[in-house]
């Protein structure tokens, strides 16, 4: 027999459950305004104090990882957003293969991102990782990473 004392009371487990739920919407929603063109959306789902780091690497494997962006606060990451999606062409990314730890009010999440730039086709693949804070009842952003992987140069 399972000891009780080692499982969660059900309370606790339904609100890990709620709490993850809640984190895969917050990232849908973010990379739906992104699709949409609708990208001042997306201020509501950041901490005041939200950072955003875009780098670049040659792969899920490279050790050299160059930042591109690094914005701080969530005035500097809207300025940064919205700047990076009004140059003539719309990013439509595909989120998948989210994976969220919960722990009390904060959490972490990894996924997934391929995206076809509209008109261009051309493709963008990476990896975020995203920590979140549960604010007034409504997990946020806090910070996340888009590692973007290079296509590899033929040599």
């Amino acid at each position: 027999m399972a000891d009780r004392d080692a499982v969660p009371d059900i309370h606790q487990r339904v609100r890990v459950l709620e709490a993850r739920e809640a984190i895969t919407d917050l990232i849908h929603r973010y990379a739906l305004n992104i699709r949409r063109g609708e990208p001042d959306q997306c201020a509501a789902l950041f901490t005041e104090d939200a950072s955003f780091a875009i780098l670049d690497t040659a792969g899920p494997d490279a050790t050299e990882v160059t930042e591109r962006a690094h914005p701080q606060g969530r005035a500097a990451v809207m300025d940064y957003v919205i700047g990076s999606t009004r140059s003539g062409f719309r990013v439509v990314p595909m989120i998948r293969n989210i994976l969220t730890t919960v722990e009390g009010t904060t959490a972490t999440a990894t996924s997934l991102m391929s995206s076809r730039t509209w008109p261009a086709g051309a493709e963008v693949f990476g990896e975020y990782r995203d920590s979140f804070r549960e604010e007034d009842g409504q997990w946020l952003f806090s910070a996340r990473t888009f590692t973007m992987y290079r296509k590899p140069q033929p040599k």
